[in-house]
């Protein structure tokens, strides 16, 4: 087994700080090492465990908020866990069909970011940005 370490480790608390690391990181990108700016986006979330050697967002700190859930739709900031918004949609007699195996661990926003698929996939479709 082998160890990816960032370069760094930011822990936004809100969209302003997200903001501002999306301009810092475009206003340095002429500054910052190759190594850095690989992929072309430098900046990763924690999507799906990102392991990267670059700048890692990590949301699951702040971005916790369930705002809104109804049978038919939901919103979440992107670092809620599955296992606790499934718990309100439950309440809702809903559920998010594309919940991989690892739904206990994964984040919606993580989810949604790897076009993520589960058991139910098949029949009603993955996680994706439409």
């Amino acid at each position: 087994m082998f160890e990816i370490r960032p370069e760094l480790v930011v822990f936004p608390k809100d969209s302003a700080d997200v903001q501002s690391l999306i301009k810092l990181v475009g206003e340095k990108k002429n500054q910052l090492p190759n190594y850095l700016l690989r992929p072309a986006v430098p900046v990763l979330d924690m999507a799906g465990g990102a392991i990267n050697d670059s700048i890692i967002v990590d949301f699951n700190r702040h971005f916790t908020k369930i705002e809104k859930v109804t049978p038919t739709e939901a919103q979440t900031q992107p670092g809620v866990f599955y296992r606790d918004f499934e718990k309100e949609t439950l309440k809702q007699h809903a559920l998010m069909p594309s919940y991989p195996a690892s739904r206990e661990l994964c984040t919606v926003g993580g989810m949604v970011a790897n076009n993520s698929g589960g058991e139910k996939s098949l029949e009603f479709g993955r996680s994706r940005i439409s």
